[in-house]
């Protein structure tokens, strides 16, 4: 509270301005200012010298994500240096120029080489990470589930290898997720059904086993699933049309998925795009 702050501050404050006083006797009136403008002053005079080492790290993270570039052939990143300032930095928005805190970063289709640097799962006010249509490789960071405000992860049309992080369920406000046209391997992760902000949810093209979770049924917010051209198998889950009402495109061709098509996608009345592959051999029709 007020009272326990200016209990604590000020009476540090007021010998250094007696202290003063001695050098520059008109400094004495400043001792008669109320506490409260000394509070005031306390915090103020400190909030810059936070914001500026917010910033100063959020630059480092970036630097060491370059660091991890091996080709940019269209430099690209060419001023991302420490001695331009970071929101001028190619691909970057900040939030304002008084916070200077990164929102967004765009470096789709810039021919980039290299790897996702796992810092970037420390910069806390990112709302957008677009990174795709490049030549990126290795895996997707786990810390890229640190993101809690993030709306907006694509990672689309790259070389990235190995599973998708379970961890990405901790990006709560997530709207969009594609992570089509690469490697990925693996079963989809039912953590993902926690991601109930859902809107797209793009896995197409890639190398991913495994059933079709039925939690992702809970994701009323759906608008749109891409599982097409990956090793899925066995059935469509009943929940997909029991609970996507809002549901606008359903993609699982290319799978080796069998069973029943359930009558359920009936409910889907939003429904406008429905592709579907099943295996000749296991198909039964609609149940």
């Amino acid at each position: 509270s007020l009272s326990q702050l200016t209990s604590y501050y000020f009476p540090i404050l007021l010998p250094i301005t007696f202290t003063l006083d001695r050098i520059s006797p008109p400094l004495f009136l400043c001792s008669t200012m109320p506490a409260s403008f000394w509070v005031m002053f306390f915090v103020f005079s400190i909030f810059p010298i936070s914001i500026h080492n917010m910033n100063a790290s959020e630059q480092q993270w970036l630097l060491r994500f370059k660091a991890g570039i091996t080709l940019d052939p269209d430099n690209s990143l060419s001023n991302w240096i420490s001695l331009t300032p970071l929101c001028n930095w190619t691909g970057i928005t900040c939030t304002s120029p008084i916070s200077q805190s990164v929102v967004a970063l765009n470096l789709s289709s810039m021919s980039l080489e290299g790897t996702i640097s796992p810092l970037l799962g420390n910069l806390s006010s990112l709302h957008s990470l677009d990174l795709s249509n490049n030549a990126l490789h290795a895996q997707i960071p786990p810390q890229l589930g640190q993101l809690s405000r993030l709306q907006i992860l694509w990672l689309y049309g790259n070389q990235l290898q190995g599973t998708i992080p379970p961890s990405l369920s901790g990006c709560r406000n997530l709207f969009h997720l594609k992570l089509s046209y690469n490697r990925l391997h693996g079963s989809i992760p039912l953590e993902l059904s926690l991601l109930s902000n859902l809107k797209t949810l793009n896995l197409g093209s890639n190398n991913l086993t495994g059933n079709i979770p039925s939690s992702l049924g809970n994701l009323s917010a759906l608008t749109e699933i891409h599982f097409s051209q990956n090793q899925l198998s066995g059935h469509i889950p009943w929940e997909i049309g029991t609970k996507l009402t809002r549901l606008q495109i359903l993609s699982l061709w290319g799978n080796q998925l069998g069973g029943n098509i359930p009558n359920s996608i009936g409910n889907c009345s939003n429904l406008r795009l429905l592709l579907l592959s099943m295996q000749p051999s296991e198909w039964n029709g609609a149940d």
